[in-house]
């Protein structure tokens, strides 16, 4: 990433969603927002994660019952981090979670998500906030060790953005220490998005922004903006972005049989009739 020449210049403060994504832009093309570095990322064989970053994997599937493809992909996980604990939560032990964690409201935002992506994008923030450690979409196929991404990089939170239109903070990779105030923020934009569309369901846009990438960017950008620029602009210690293109160093994504249905594919998924 090159970085403006004039030093890192915070953002102005985002007064819409898209602003938020502007926001990003701004800050990454700037410096104002740490993003990895080349020096984090030289030397493979010395990745390794952050020591306040616990060693456990989690990862979601809505049904207790497994497609061959989605267990042959989260195996490739397993095989390629030796002494991570291997967390999957299925739709009921996310709701009984949601609820010893964070109460009945938090479960009643979790059924108003009609798609199991949905579901997913609130719990896998939940479940980090609460124990902390790495987020891995299933349909990821590994290859290396999940370490590879950051490389030797210090942060307690790391997330990937994509450059795109809008730029935007993916979901589909999160590591983080637990109770990490970045999570905080992305819980409560998910908990305004979803309280809206459970008042008024015409609010819907599409996954993506209503649970997914969207609101992942505005918490991030949120959280980001209400450091001091010297805090925000140092890649130790605190919330770190890599660019999209990090994640080959660990792994590609594999196009699993669920995507190929309407029922499956959260891209063209819209709120049932009422």
């Amino acid at each position: 990433m090159v970085h403006s020449s004039a030093g890192p210049q915070r953002p102005a403060s985002p007064r819409t969603t898209m602003d938020f994504f502007r926001a990003l832009q701004d800050g990454i093309e700037s410096g104002w927002i740490p993003t990895l570095s080349a020096d984090d990322v030289s030397c493979p064989d010395q990745s390794a994660l952050p020591p306040t970053i616990p060693r456990r994997i989690s990862q979601y599937w809505h049904s207790e019952t497994l497609p061959e493809d989605v267990a042959r992909s989260i195996e490739k996980v397993r095989h390629h981090n030796p002494g991570f604990e291997m967390v999957l939560t299925h739709d009921d032990a996310a709701r009984a979670f949601l609820e010893a964690h964070f109460g009945r409201d938090m479960v009643a935002l979790f059924d108003a998500c009609f798609h199991p992506t949905m579901r997913s994008d609130l719990w896998r923030v939940c479940d980090l906030y609460v124990h902390g450690g790495v987020y891995i979409d299933v349909d990821i196929a590994m290859h290396a060790p999940i370490a590879h991404v950051t490389g030797r990089a210090v942060y307690d939170c790391f997330l990937m953005y994509a450059i795109g239109a809008p730029w935007c903070i993916e979901n589909g990779l999160i590591i983080a220490r637990r109770h990490h105030p970045a999570l905080e923020e992305v819980l409560h934009a998910l908990t305004d998005s979803l309280t809206r569309f459970r008042s008024d369901p015409a609010s819907f846009e599409n996954i993506w922004v209503n649970t997914g990438p969207g609101v992942t960017t505005v918490g991030i950008v949120r959280h980001l903006l209400a450091t001091t620029p010297e805090t925000a602009s140092q890649a130790g210690g605190g919330c770190l972005l890599g660019h999209h293109g990090r994640g080959g160093a660990s792994y590609g994504h594999d196009e699993l049989a669920y995507k190929a249905s309407p029922a499956g594919n959260w891209r063209t998924a819209r709120p049932p009739a009422r």
